[in-house]
């Protein structure tokens, strides 16, 4: 398996550095490596329940679990927002899974049927640093169509 979307950072070399990013305020479409845009649901109408994200290390020294927060673009209140808790990704390690939205095509009365319907969702991760020893991280996403629970 290959997740298809990927960002990286460094410590002690060059490119984005780890810790770096912050909370995002630009409003999307933006240029930026760790913008993550998904469908909310598969060809067969199945919605997306969850992230799953890995990281992968190269460099000297243990890395510790790296807190990652995602936020998500609102469009109509034009505001990125936390999705749920920052999660723990440990390098070299296992899974984490981040909760999602998947929102549904609504038409309330106010709203025009021509307005635009939701179809992606913008993600925004941010990793943090605590000390992580110099190397390169490569964090990498995919959407998951199974439930917490399964």
């Amino acid at each position: 398996m290959r997740f298809p979307f990927s960002f990286t950072r460094q410590k002690g070399g060059t490119g984005p550095v780890l810790g770096s990013d912050s909370a995002p305020t630009t409003t999307p479409p933006m240029k930026a490596d760790n913008l993550f845009s998904h469908l909310t649901s598969n060809v067969n109408g199945w919605p997306v329940q969850r992230m799953a994200m890995v990281c992968g290390y190269a460099g000297g020294g243990s890395p510790t679990a790296i807190a990652v927060q995602a936020y998500f673009w609102e469009a109509i209140t034009a505001r990125w927002y936390t999705l749920g808790a920052a999660v723990n990704v440990t390098p070299n390690g296992g899974i984490a899974f981040f909760d999602t939205i998947g929102p549904c095509e609504y038409i309330g009365p106010t709203q025009s049927q021509d307005m635009p319907r939701p179809g992606n969702e913008e993600i925004i991760f941010v990793a943090a640093d605590v000390s992580q020893p110099n190397g390169t991280y490569t964090f990498a996403v995919v959407t998951d169509l199974t439930n917490a629970g399964a």
